[in-house]
């Protein structure tokens, strides 16, 4: 759990971009 939090607190650019491109697909097929 802690990882997981401080990969939030401080993502890096690659980490970021997955989670967007996750969030994209999300919103694209719900």
């Amino acid at each position: 759990v802690t990882s997981i939090t401080l990969n939030l607190a401080n993502p890096t650019a690659g980490q970021y971009s997955s989670f967007v491109d996750k969030i994209r697909n999300n919103v694209r097929d719900p």
